[in-house]
């Protein structure tokens, strides 16, 4: 027993000290350092590698998020938001497509503050269409009741028979337009339209009305105006539809800065 313990000494010292040479040998021939720089060299390529192969992944992600959602989102509601600053009628089905967006796969990784946003903003507007529509009929019926009164024409329902034009003098080309309801809506006096136009083009510019397909003057469209608007400003329908539009274009406005950046991915 005793001369196998000494063996297994013997064995372990001469183990260790083998150890301590190689050891020994490694440190003084600088192959440790070199080991120790791969292994570091190793470590910091995987940490560099992996932190571009993640950006990577994430500007792919922004892009389809960008081409799937946010873009098209941004385009089909400034649309809306143009024309409703100029209270004119939106085209209606972009709120269908708006809503279709819903059904995308994509959709569901929009930011959630958005997201709740965007579906605030396509209810709110699917209930302005209906304010607006009704409040467009009831602003053409008073027109037409208007014009039949004072200049005896019956105008039917063609908003387009009430027209407000201006045209460059010498080219003839319209440079904007206006009709009798789209200036009710907006409380626009005819008068202060034309001196925008003016302020806007520097040019001689004339001025061509029309009543019922019919050559007017002016006097005769600003006092239609005043007529029409006097009959209808105190109407429930007309003033709702007024405060919901200022709102909504805020709201709209609102949200599509908060979505600019995520459309800005190159």
């Amino acid at each position: 027993m005793t001369d196998i313990r000494e063996n297994l000494g013997w064995l372990i010292g001469s183990i260790v000290t083998v150890l301590a040479l190689a050891l020994g040998w490694i440190y003084q021939s600088g192959v440790l350092n070199t080991l120790v720089g791969v292994a570091i060299g190793a470590g910091i390529a995987y940490y560099v590698q992996s932190r571009t192969q993640n950006r990577a992944w994430k500007r792919e992600d922004a892009i389809t998020m960008r081409d799937k959602v946010y873009g098209p989102i941004f385009r089909e509601m400034n649309e809306i938001l143009e024309s409703m600053e100029l209270v004119q009628s939106p085209n209606w089905e972009i709120t269908s497509k708006l809503e279709k967006m819903r059904t995308q796969y994509f959709f569901y990784n929009m930011r959630r503050d958005l997201k709740d946003k965007f579906y605030t903003l396509t209810e709110r507007l699917e209930k302005y269409q209906t304010i607006y529509s009704a409040t467009h009929t009831l602003v053409l019926r008073q027109i037409r009741e208007a014009v039949e009164k004072s200049h005896k024409i019956d105008i039917g329902v063609s908003s387009g028979q009430v027209r407000l034009g201006l045209e460059i003098l010498k080219e003839a080309i319209e440079v904007g337009s206006i009709t009798l309801e789209q200036a009710i809506l907006q409380k626009t006096r005819p008068s202060d339209f034309i001196k925008s136009k003016k302020e806007e083009w520097r040019e001689d510019l004339f001025t061509e009305v029309r009543i019922g397909g019919q050559l007017r003057d002016l006097n005769n469209f600003e006092s239609l105006y005043e007529d029409v608007l006097n009959e209808i400003k105190e109407e429930p329908l007309y003033q709702e539809e007024e405060k919901q539009r200022k709102f909504l274009v805020e709201e709209l406005k609102t949200f599509l800065n908060q979505i600019k950046a995520f459309i800005a991915v190159q």
